[in-house]
């Protein structure tokens, strides 16, 4: 499962920054000698749910299990006509 893009607010409103090959760098000012930084990435899941794992590069795997969507997740879903 790769992420589906990075969540950006435009304008006042949450948008999906989308791309491939996403590459994030970080480089401490001349008077610094580290950065810290956070970055929120969003995953497209499907409605069963399941086991799903996150790899990032030098650092531990992450696993955990997503639950199947119930069914006031499947009417929210209904009324949001454009939702994949």
């Amino acid at each position: 499962m790769r992420p589906a893009g990075i969540p950006i607010d435009v304008l006042g409103q949450k948008a999906l920054a989308e791309g491939q090959g996403w590459r994030l760098r970080f480089e401490p000012g001349k008077d610094e000698t580290g950065v810290t930084a956070s970055v929120a990435v969003v995953f497209r899941i499907n409605d069963a749910g399941g086991p799903c794992s996150v790899s990032i590069k030098n650092f531990p795997n992450v696993t955990f299990e997503i639950a199947p969507a119930d069914e006031d997740d499947q009417e929210a879903k209904r009324e949001q006509p454009d939702a994949p």
